[in-house]
C-alpha cells in the first residue's frame, strides 16, 4: 500500500513532467520579449498622440549604428494598457476613464483619449522612461519615471535558477504575459505535518521569484509551496522587498547602462542569498509552524467566505463555497473548518484558473494566512 509521501512524490514528479514544457515555452517568450525592449528617455512635449484606428505615438530617436555611425528614426507605436495606467497616474488623469477612451471601438472616444493625452504633453517637458517592445507592432508597455530602475531579467532569472540547482529544487512551472513573469520551484522530497485539524498533509517547499521590465509590480522573491495530494499553491511574503526606483537616468543613456549592469548584478546576488534562506531548516520549521497554527484556528466559514468576496470575485467565490462543500481530500479541504481549510479552498481554486489571476489567488492566500496568525 502506498503512502501519503509516496503519492505525494508521485504527484509531485507529475506536476514537474508538464511543468517542463511551459518552462521551456515562456524562457523563450521571455527572451524574446527582453531582446526586443528598448528604452527611450524622451520629454512628454515630444511625444504627439493621435488615432489611427488605434490610439497611438510616435517619437524621433537617433539608434547607434555600428561603432561609429549613427541615424535618425521614427517609431511608431501602440500603447499597451500597462502603459496607459501609468501614464494616466503620472499625469493625473482618471485611470478608469482614459483607459476606456483608449481602448474604445468608437472612433470619437479614441479621439478624445489623444487629444486628452497631446493637451496634457503641450504643458509637460519632464522627461520620461519609455519602454517600447518593437515586435512586428512597436508596443509602449511601460510609460515610467526616469528615476526607474532598471534589471535585466534574463541575468536576474539565470542566478536565481543557479541558485535554486545548488540548493537541490528544480523548476516546477513558469508563467509570462505581456509585462509581468514569474517562476516557480519546489524541493522534490515532501514534508509531513500533522496538522492539529486537517489530518496528516505532505507539503513541497519552495521558491517564486516575480518582476516586471514594465513596473507592473516588484521584483519579488517568496516562499512558495505546494501540498502535495491536491497540488494546491500557496506564496508567503516578500522576502526581498526590491523597489525600483534608482538615480535619475543621464540623457545620453551611456552612463545609465552601466548602472543598469551593476543593479542587476546587485538584485542577483541577494536572489542568490534569499533562495539559500528560504530552503534553509530554520525557515521551514517557521514555515511548518505557520502551517500547523492555521490548522489550529477554528473559524466561522460562512463568516470567512463572506469576508473574501471583497477580493475575489463572484464566480470565484462560488467555486470557493463548491470547494468547501465537497470537503475532497484531492482538494486540500478535509477535516474541521479551519483557516488552514480556507486557505486550501482559495488554492483550489486558484489551481483551476488560468493566466495571471491563479497567481493573484495564491499570493493573497499566502496573503490572509499571515492576516490570520498574527491576528
Amino acid at each position: 500500500m502506498k503512502t501519503l509521501n509516496d503519492i505525494v512524490k508521485q504527484k509531485l514528479n507529475e506536476k514537474l513532467e508538464r511543468g517542463k514544457l511551459a518552462v521551456q515555452k515562456n524562457s523563450e517568450v521571455l527572451q524574446k520579449i527582453v531582446e526586443n525592449t528598448h528604452d527611450f528617455l524622451v520629454p512628454l512635449n515630444l511625444i504627439p498622440f493621435q488615432n489611427n484606428g488605434r490610439v497611438t505615438g510616435n517619437i524621433e530617436v537617433t539608434r547607434k549604428v555600428g561603432d561609429e555611425s549613427w541615424q535618425q528614426d521614427m517609431i511608431h507605436f501602440t500603447l499597451h494598457k500597462n502603459a496607459v495606467g501609468q501614464m494616466a497616474e503620472k499625469l493625473r488623469i482618471p485611470q478608469t476613464y482614459l483607459g476606456r477612451l483608449v481602448s474604445s471601438t468608437h472612433d470619437w472616444e479614441r479621439d478624445i483619449a489623444a487629444e486628452i493625452l497631446n493637451r496634457t504633453a503641450q504643458h509637460n517637458d519632464k522627461n520620461y522612461l519609455l519602454r517600447i517592445v518593437e515586435d512586428k507592432q512597436p508596443e509602449l508597455r511601460g510609460f515610467l519615471s526616469d528615476k526607474y530602475k532598471r534589471l535585466n531579467s534574463l541575468t536576474i532569472m539565470g542566478a536565481f535558477v543557479q541558485a535554486i540547482r545548488k540548493t537541490g529544487g528544480v523548476i516546477s512551472d513558469m508563467f509570462v504575459d505581456a509585462t509581468r513573469w514569474n517562476i516557480d520551484t519546489i524541493a522534490p522530497q515532501p514534508v509531513e505535518i500533522d496538522t492539529p485539524n486537517n489530518g496528516k498533509i505532505a507539503v513541497a517547499v519552495g521558491v517564486r521569484l516575480s518582476n516586471s521590465d514594465f513596473g507592473d509590480g516588484a521584483l519579488k522573491v517568496q516562499a512558495y509551496f505546494i501540498q502535495g495530494v491536491c497540488l494546491n499553491g500557496m506564496t508567503s511574503q516578500n522576502v526581498l522587498k526590491a523597489v525600483h526606483l534608482g538615480r535619475k537616468l543621464e540623457e545620453d543613456m551611456v552612463f545609465s547602462d552601466k548602472t543598469y549592469l551593476l543593479d542587476t548584478k546587485t538584485q542577483a546576488s541577494a536572489i542568490e542569498d534569499m533562495v539559500r534562506f528560504i530552503y534553509s531548516d530554520e525557515y521551514k520549521a517557521g514555515l511548518i509552524e505557520s502551517i500547523k497554527a492555521a490548522s489550529g484556528m477554528k473559524i466561522d466559514m460562512g463568516t470567512a467566505i463572506k469576508n473574501v468576496s471583497n477580493y475575489m470575485q463572484k464566480h470565484e467565490v462560488k467555486a470557493l463555497e463548491s470547494v468547501l462543500m465537497s470537503g475532497r481530500k484531492d482538494d486540500g479541504v478535509d477535516g474541521e473548518p479551519t483557516v488552514w481549510k480556507l486557505l486550501n479552498g482559495i488554492t483550489a481554486v486558484a489551481r483551476d484558473t488560468e493566466g495571471r489571476r491563479a497567481k493573484e489567488l495564491e499570493d493573497y492566500a499566502g496573503q490572509l494566512m499571515e492576516k490570520y496568525i498574527k491576528a
